[in-house]
């Protein structure tokens, strides 16, 4: 019997890391270069992470 592709078992799916994937086009209006825009976003993602962090830090610390 000859096996075909559907015989082989599926090989095990690896997992990709969580990467963050920033949607420009809500800051990109034309009126700025598309670097710019993607700096925007990165800078407003990367102070929205430490926001979120600073807020956990103070809660353990007053949890303590």
């Amino acid at each position: 019997m000859r096996k075909t592709q559907q015989d082989k078992p599926a090989a095990p799916k690896t997992r990709r890391q969580d990467k963050p994937r920033f949607i420009v086009t809500r800051e990109y209006n034309g009126s700025q270069s598309m670097r710019a825009a993607f700096e925007q976003a990165i800078e407003s993602q990367a102070c929205g992470q430490f926001e979120s962090w600073l807020e956990k830090r103070e809660n353990d610390k007053n949890a303590c």
